[in-house]
């Protein structure tokens, strides 16, 4: 992770809900040159796909029915980190809208003619598997080697065998003041869970 926060390049988490990738977003844009710019996040996931472009880039007002003039997050980003969660989301149109902005630092809001320079920092996070998603031509190819400056996989709670412990204990202790103890029965039911939903759900368990 050092390593990934001291450069400038983009950063491509992987891994499934819940395994911490916002969390390690924020730390490569605490440790980096740009902390104290601003850090802004995206979940693409959330933003209806006929949105996603003016909320990125920005729009004039009436660029189309019912749009307010607005910057965009991508320009509120300006010297700072642009964490774009489930990057796997985002439509082919606003793939291509990154990729000027990656390779040329401009973006253009909707309705305008105007180029205006941006510089951000990318890091990009998924659950899905882009390699799968490009060989389907749903992720443009040459976005996804470009976003590929640092690769992070963060695996599941599950692959991590007694980590699963580490961190129940720590998080109990710094929530109740070692009030609450773990019995030896919930460690062992612990291990052999499968936490599909990782340290979400661990943490949701343990309140």
């Amino acid at each position: 992770m050092a390593d990934a926060a001291i450069t400038h390049l983009p950063v491509l988490l992987l891994g499934e809900t819940g395994t911490g990738k916002t969390l390690l977003a924020r730390l490569i844009h605490n440790q980096s040159l740009r902390a104290q710019g601003p850090f802004v996040q995206v979940d693409l996931g959330t933003i209806p796909p006929s949105l996603v472009h003016s909320e990125l880039f920005g729009c004039k007002k009436g660029a189309f029915t019912g749009a307010q003039e607005h910057q965009g997050l991508v320009r509120a980003a300006n010297g700072g980190t642009l964490f774009l969660d489930e990057i796997g989301d985002v439509p082919l149109d606003v793939q291509a809208c990154l990729l000027q902005l990656l390779d040329h630092k401009t973006v253009r809001a909707l309705g305008c003619e105007r180029f205006d320079r941006v510089d951000c920092r990318f890091i990009a996070a998924t659950r899905a598997d882009l390699k799968a998603k490009v060989a389907e031509g749903d992720f443009r190819e040459d976005l996804y080697f470009r976003l590929r400056g640092y690769v992070l996989f963060l695996p599941p709670l599950r692959e991590r065998g007694e980590d699963v412990l580490i961190v129940a204990r720590r998080w109990l202790q710094e929530t109740t003041g070692g009030q609450r103890r773990l019995s030896l029965e919930a460690e062992n039911l612990m291990l052999e869970h499968p936490w599909p939903g990782n340290f979400r759900e661990l943490r949701h368990r343990l309140d």
